[in-house]
């Protein structure tokens, strides 16, 4: 059960967290997301999430992107192993994506910006 969870070390929970990825991160934008990625100090990669009320009005709806885009950090971890602070934005057209279409763009734009933080 422990492996299937994402544990708060894990996450940014801080405004100033987030404003220093956005500040200081590279930037890569894909159909469904914006991923921004910056160097960090810890020894693990910490997420965070940002779901607006412009993508879905429904609380629902936001939810169900935000477990999505976490499922895809658990079950990919081995490639975001280092230490690095990333910032998941969805686009609107992320509403309407399928869990596929929202992992592909993750993963492409991981793997885009893992060569440029470095």
């Amino acid at each position: 059960m422990s492996d299937q969870c994402l544990p708060k070390a894990s996450r940014l929970l801080r405004h100033a967290e987030f404003s220093n990825v956005h500040d200081h991160g590279k930037k890569w934008a894909t159909r469904l997301l914006v991923v921004y990625v910056a160097p960090s100090t810890l020894q693990t990669s910490r997420l965070g999430l940002t779901v607006s009320r412009k993508v879905d009005k429904r609380a629902v709806v936001r939810n169900r992107i935000k477990r999505r885009i976490r499922e895809v950090f658990r079950m990919h971890r081995a490639m975001f192993l280092g230490n690095f602070d990333i910032v998941v934005v969805a686009r609107q057209n992320a509403a309407t994506a399928e869990y596929k279409a929202l992992k592909n763009d993750i993963l492409m734009a991981w793997r885009r910006l893992s060569v440029l933080a470095k």
